[in-house]
């Protein structure tokens, strides 16, 4: 009778699973149907670039601008386009695309790049955390987590970047001293030289009283793209993935985890986050290769915008019409 009723309790997991998959689908149909409104037409004067591509200097490093460009228009109150060279250590980024780029802005669950790599710097990705009541009780999740039970690190990771749990991210922050992690955050943010940008919590999460979140700016988040590129491969490789079975620490069945990212879904991006509050708005990284190919990244961040997904995608396309890569 225990055997039946543990196949009956795993049969109604599982099938709770795939109904949250189904409706995850159905969701990212509405998304692609939004995101193709943004797509850039092709100019009217294709002739005239393609003449302009086919003069263009050969020796001139690539990716070389079209002349008659469309002129990009963004929604965002911040934007910045960094072209990252991994393969070629002697060429510094060059920034292809600018808006706002110094201001200091909030960046919602943006923040959880910098509570990962902390995570990553000073805890073993194997170690068992206990989630508290205090770590469940953060806004926006839908239980997820419980009280009581243990995770590993690196669960708590998969959870936190790919489906932007706030509870994760408090978890983590709360294994140790919560204060002591958020000073290890700012304090990694003056190792790096992001110099607008400011953390109150491993969230992003807007305060609960009048203060100000977390901030950064465009320029500054491309910095720490960079740094985590370099150095936390494990990050970008997380943020990569579309969905993923998560285990609890003794290897049974936790629930399946579905990124919040509709982006991954086109063949260019890499990987990417997606943030939003009240006083941020809509934010997003997102990294994406040219559509040649190669090793080279773009690294994409918008700020402040009403539909982050329509104003990524748009600032793609413009991309991919504006230079020859």
């Amino acid at each position: 009778m225990e055997k039946t009723n543990q196949d009956l309790k795993n049969f109604l997991i599982l099938g709770g699973a795939m109904a949250f998959s189904l409706f995850f689908i159905l969701t990212q149909w509405h998304f692609s149907s939004r995101i193709m409104t943004a797509q850039i037409v092709q100019p009217d004067n294709q002739e005239k670039i393609d003449e302009e591509i086919k003069n263009l200097p050969q020796k001139e490093i690539t990716p070389i601008k079209i002349k008659s460009a469309p002129i990009l228009e963004t929604g965002s109150k911040a934007a910045i386009s960094l072209l990252f060279r991994p393969e070629k250590q002697n060429l510094p980024p060059r920034i292809l695309f600018e808006k706002e780029i110094n201001k200091a802005l909030p960046i919602a669950s943006i923040s959880k790049l910098m509570t990962a790599v902390v995570a990553l710097e000073n805890y073993p990705l194997q170690s068992e955390i206990k989630i508290t009541e205090e770590s469940v009780n953060q806004e926006g999740e839908s239980g997820r987590l419980k009280a009581g039970e243990t995770l590993l690190m690196e669960s708590l990771l998969h959870i936190m970047l790919m489906e932007s749990s706030n509870d994760a991210a408090e978890a983590i922050a709360r294994s140790e001293e919560k204060e002591n992690f958020v000073s290890l955050m700012n304090k990694k943010a003056k190792e790096i030289g992001l110099e607008k940008t400011f953390f109150v919590n491993p969230s992003g999460l807007d305060p609960e009283t009048e203060g100000t979140p977390n901030i950064s700016s465009a320029l500054d988040l491309a910095k720490l793209i960079i740094y985590i590129q370099k150095n936390h491969p494990l990050i970008g490789e997380i943020l990569s993935k579309k969905d993923y079975i998560l285990n609890s620490s003794d290897g049974q069945f936790h629930h399946s985890l579905v990124s919040t990212n509709s982006l991954l879904y086109n063949s260019q991006t890499v990987w990417g986050k997606t943030g939003y509050t009240k006083k941020a708005n809509g934010c997003m990284v997102n990294l994406m290769r040219p559509q040649t190919g190669g090793d080279s990244i773009i690294i994409n961040i918008i700020l402040g915008a009403d539909d982050r997904f329509y104003e990524m995608q748009k600032l793609s396309d413009w991309l991919n019409n504006s230079f020859v890569w």
